[in-house]
């Protein structure tokens, strides 16, 4: 997955405009004058530290610190 993955998928979510885009953030129109930004090196680190954790049938995520699973109801 990479930024644009993410970005994407925001828009296509929650039907949010991008306002601007650069090297470091992409601003998304959220509500009349509200606005998200959405920090592109922070989404790269994060994406590194997911990518560096195991899975385990796609419902679990997990390193040495920490264990994440689906729950779902």
């Amino acid at each position: 997955m990479i930024v644009n993955d993410i970005k994407e998928a925001i828009i296509n979510l929650f039907s949010f405009e991008v306002l601007e885009e650069n090297d470091n953030n992409i601003i998304f129109k959220i509500y009349e004058e509200k606005q998200a930004i959405l920090d592109k090196d922070h989404v790269k680190q994060l994406i590194l530290e997911i990518n560096s954790m195991t899975t385990e049938n796609d419902i679990e995520l997990c390193d040495n610190y920490s264990y994440e699973v689906i729950v779902r109801n």
